[in-house]
Order: C-alpha cells, then structure tokens, then sequence
C-alpha cells in the first residue's frame, strides 16, 4: 500500500490528453515517457472510480474500456484492456473527458434509481443506482468507494436476465449488459421481475435502433 502512491505519481506524471486529427493522444509518466493514441469510436465503456480518499479530496479517475489502441509502450495497455484516460481530476474534468469521447454522454444529467426494495437486503452492505437515457445505460455502486460504469446504447453486445437462489428467494431479477471481454461489469441489479423483463426488453430495442442509425451513416452497412 505505501509504494502504490509513489508508483502512481511516477507513472501518471504531467498527465496530458490532447485532440488530435488521428485521435486523443495521452501523455504520462516521470522516469519512462508513454505516450498513446486513442480513437474515441473504439472506446466500449467508460468508468469513473472515486475511493474513499478521493471522495474526501473531491477527486474522481476516469477509466475506459478499448477495442484495441495504438500505443508506443506495451506498459500502457493493461491485460485487461483499459486504459486510464484521468488519474485524477474534480467531476468537471472529468465531463470534459468523457465530452472529447462521447460528446452527447453527461453522466452529471442522468436521473439514478434505487434498485427494488425488496433487494435492499442483499446488499445491505451498499447502494446500487441505474440509468437509462437516451444515450446510454449505466449503473452506480457506492460502498467505501464510488462507481459508475456508462455503456452507450450502440456498444451493448449482448443482453441478459439473470436470477440466482436469494434473489428468487426476495423476487428479484438482474439485467446483465454484456460488452467487450475485459471491460466492468455492467448488471443493472435486484429489479421486480417485471421491470427487468421490461427493461431487457427496452434496452434491446434502444441499442438496436442506435446501431442501425450509425450504420446508415455509413454507405454500404447492412444490419438485420
């Protein structure tokens, strides 16, 4: 724990992120210069962490999960396939990020509800919220750290109704969105029964409807 600080800052050292015409280049580290390209249209989620200790200081990082990158150093690109695009930073830095990659995406307008009451007791432990708007579905864990994970509509792979043994026991259901192999957990968790069928339902018709509007925007895409 005493060396992770000190690591973060020589790695993370005069942090920059620049628009470029091939992309979002990223700047970083004190003793090894890393520098890499991003391409905003690969980009599958975003996240945004806040520990205990930042949420004290007002910090919050932001995360993303990648479709491959090109990248000058094999360091920055973790094995599990994401990237830092903010150590640190206060939330309007952190909008102004998410803006140069999803320019329609404010995480700060979205309107959170509270998972069923009836599954407040399986996570009595913390909170659970979801949003769905026009741009994207996410979900918010708070415990002793903050959490949020945004999946535009169009990159939602796939779609799931999962119900285990005490959540049949409280009569509750989760929705799962799946994305990328290596990219957060999105399970938008212990809704009635209905409203997850009918949320499943909603969600498939939204990224649907997102997916074909991309592909008319370009000439000779074809989706069922």
């Amino acid at each position: 724990m005493i060396w992770q600080i000190p690591k973060a800052l020589l790695k993370y050292w005069d942090f920059t992120i620049v628009r470029t015409r091939k992309g979002l280049r990223i700047q970083q580290g004190a003793l090894t210069r890393v520098q890499t390209t991003l391409r905003p249209g690969r980009v599958q989620t975003v996240s945004l962490h806040q520990s205990l200790f930042m949420r004290w200081a007002g910090l919050v990082s932001v995360k993303i999960s990648v479709l491959g990158n090109q990248s000058t150093s094999s360091e920055e690109q973790g094995n599990d396939g994401i990237d830092m695009v903010m150590p640190f930073g206060k939330f309007d830095e952190a909008r102004h990020v998410i803006a140069l990659i999803w320019p329609d995406v404010d995480p700060t307008t979205f309107t959170w509800w509270k998972q069923s009451p009836r599954g407040r007791w399986l996570t009595w432990f913390g909170q659970r919220w979801f949003a769905v708007e026009d741009s994207a579905i996410a979900q918010r864990r708070a415990l002793l750290s903050d959490d949020v994970e945004l999946v535009p509509h169009a990159r939602v792979q796939g779609l799931g109704i999962s119900q285990g043994p005490l959540q049949r026991l409280a009569k509750v259901a989760s929705v799962q969105v799946q994305v990328i192999d290596g990219a957060p957990d999105v399970s938008i968790s212990h809704l009635e029964p209905g409203h997850a069928r009918q949320l499943f339902h909603d969600e498939l018709q939204r990224s649907r409807a997102t997916r074909r509007a991309k592909a008319q925007q370009v000439p000779g895409t074809v989706l069922p």
